[in-house]
């Protein structure tokens, strides 16, 4: 049974919905009026497709909306009020005014919906929120015990979750930051998610910073390593598998570079450094021989061995 208007939420009643024709100058000047609120990032790719499909006459009225606050400033529909303005096309939309500025982090965050964690780390004020977003569900994950052992990168948290995450780990946008940095950049072997995780997870065993840090950065750049290094042998992994055009399984990953730490910093010698091993049942389905991550070492002066 639906509610009727007595029983609807002050929030509710608040929002006034019209169906409006949305001019180019009209947009535009939606447009001026919410350059002041930190909305998500504009996407290019995302508005240019949108003004092929306006020009080409393929725009519809679906009842997708464009949404105002109550002070009539733009939260949603930025995307399509830019393909507006850009394509000279003018459009039809459901607009919706009033909404609650603190409803603003709900919006199309339902499944499958379009905004994803990187939106939401450039509302909050991120920097590098590609590799943020990256680096902080692959920690989440690694804490979690979750990590994917047949995809190259596991489930997406939600925006809630890493939010709160932040809130408790404040360091991991400093090294996501610092893992985005041209210093790691190497010959790409290593992509900076790794990277960031690699000096956030040693970090945190207390180790010395320098140390954790000529790990990673040799693991990136790959050169002046003697046969026997254990940064070479999981290069030569993730070398191995894109030439093969074969996807580690971010489990792989995260178990072959904490192993190579471990042996790169007590001395020891590592020629090859293997892949979980895998079966696949009499139903086509993989599973994998389960191993315990290994711990990371706690060390303390740069080794010589490279």
């Amino acid at each position: 049974m639906e509610k009727n208007m007595g029983e609807l939420s002050e929030e509710a009643k608040r929002l006034r919905v019209t169906v409006e024709v949305i001019t180019p100058e009209i947009a535009a000047a939606f447009l001026e009026k919410a350059k002041g609120f930190r909305n998500r990032k504009i996407k290019d790719y995302a508005v240019n497709k949108l003004v092929r499909r306006y020009v080409g006459g393929h725009f519809k009225a679906n009842g997708e909306s464009i949404i105002f606050d109550q002070s009539d400033v733009l939260l949603d529909g930025q995307h399509r009020l830019l393909a507006c303005v850009r394509s000279g096309v003018t459009i039809e939309s459901v607009v919706v005014r009033g909404v609650s500025r603190s409803a603003f982090e709900t919006i199309d965050t339902s499944v499958g919906g379009s905004r994803h964690v990187t939106d939401w780390l450039s509302v909050k004020g991120y920097s590098s929120t590609n590799t943020l977003a990256s680096v902080v569900g692959l920690i989440m994950r690694y804490e979690n015990r979750k990590l994917s052992r047949t995809l190259c990168s596991g489930e997406t948290p939600s925006w809630e979750d890493v939010e709160k995450y932040l809130i408790a780990h404040p360091t991991i946008p400093d090294v996501a930051l610092e893992a985005s940095s041209k210093e790691y950049r190497g010959d790409k072997t290593i992509s900076p998610r790794f990277v960031g995780f690699a000096i956030y997870i040693l970090d945190l065993t207390g180790s010395d910073p320098t140390t954790v840090r000529d790990f990673v950065s040799s693991l990136c750049a790959g050169v002046n390593l003697s046969e026997g290094s254990p940064i070479l042998a999981v290069r030569r992994m993730f070398v191995s598998a894109r030439l093969k055009h074969v996807n580690v399984p971010e489990s792989d990953s995260v178990r072959a570079i904490i192993t190579a730490w471990n042996a790169w910093s007590q001395g020891e010698k590592r020629v090859h450094i293997k892949r979980t091993r895998r079966m696949i049942d009499n139903n086509g389905n993989v599973s994998t021989v389960d191993h315990e991550l290994p711990i990371p070492n706690k060390v303390g002066a740069p080794d010589p061995l490279r």
